[in-house]
Order: structure tokens, then C-alpha cells, then sequence
């Protein structure tokens, strides 16, 4: 069971999401927030590749 920098165990649920979906999020990330979200897409695009972007949705 993987834990956190305090030490205190969680589960934890991997999730991994279609390509079309992922792209479709990055899109709206950067319609929504503008400038400097394309420009931190672009950047992860060039260190990591497409796959290096990783997104977590908060629900409540």
C-alpha cells in the first residue's frame, strides 16, 4: 500500500484514461485557462512526450 511524505498508508485507486479523452482535457484546460496553461502543456509535451501529462479530476 503506497503512502504519503507523512508516512500515513492510503489506498488509491490507478486510472488511466483513453488518448482522445486526454488530448480532449488538454484542450479545455488550455481554452479555459489560457496562456500559461499552453505554455506548461508544451513545456511537459517536450520533457515527457503526450504521456508524461497527467490530470486528476476532484469530485464532490
Amino acid at each position: 500500500m503506497p503512502c504519503c511524505h507523512a508516512g500515513l498508508r492510503s489506498q488509491y485507486l490507478p486510472i488511466t484514461m483513453a488518448p482522445s479523452a486526454t488530448a480532449r482535457y488538454r484542450q479545455l484546460l488550455a481554452r479555459r485557462h489560457g496562456a500559461l496553461v499552453r505554455l506548461t502543456l508544451f513545456g511537459s509535451r517536450l520533457r515527457r512526450g503526450l504521456d508524461g501529462t497527467v490530470g486528476i479530476r476532484v469530485t464532490w
